[in-house]
């Protein structure tokens, strides 16, 4: 796809909203948390834009013969939302339709692909259990991130994180003594 993303017919935070995210280039940079998507939230009866959030884009995932490769995005590109307000209310329309097919709020990936808007994996919610007010567990535990992620997170948390942690104890603990 050109632009790619993934949408909640149902805010998980707030029932009365869509979330729309989308980036350029394929899907998999937004789904394993390398490529941080746009985001649109939208009301959820009339589709219309209540925000949107952009953020610093550089790069863009793209097809290769040995898979994906990152690439720098063009400057054009990377100062411009990755959807227009008619591609946003296309997503809106689309997650409409696939909720009243399956009966449920769908948690949707799409793209587009020569103006073209394919739905890529369509599936129930499933973070949309009650929850306290402001508790956004539901939400962060709707993400995905590859095992290749996970295993960076990792070393940052054990190789890095921990040990600056505990080199700064005797300094802390020596501060609390005085």
């Amino acid at each position: 796809g050109d632009k790619s993303g993934v949408a909640f017919g149902q805010n998980p935070q707030d029932e009365s909203q869509v979330v729309v995210e989308a980036v350029y280039g394929l899907n998999q940079g937004l789904v394993d948390g390398s490529v941080e998507p746009d985001r649109w939230l939208l009301d959820r009866d009339s589709g219309k834009i209540i925000s949107y959030r952009a953020v610093e884009k550089d790069q863009v995932v793209l097809p290769s013969a040995s898979g994906v490769h990152f690439e720098s995005l063009s400057l054009g590109q990377a100062d411009t939302a990755p959807l227009s307000e008619a591609e946003v209310a296309g997503v809106f329309d689309l997650l409409h339709t696939s909720e009243a097919l399956f009966g449920a709020p769908q948690d949707m990936e799409w793209t587009f692909s020569g103006g073209q808007l394919t739905v890529l994996q369509s599936r129930p919610i499933t973070t949309l259990r009650p929850v306290a007010k402001g508790d956004q567990r539901p939400w962060y535990l709707s993400l995905r991130r590859s095992f290749g992620n996970l295993k960076a997170l990792r070393h940052q948390v054990e190789d890095v994180l921990i040990p600056a942690m505990a080199s700064s104890v005797p300094e802390t603990a020596s501060g609390l003594i005085k």
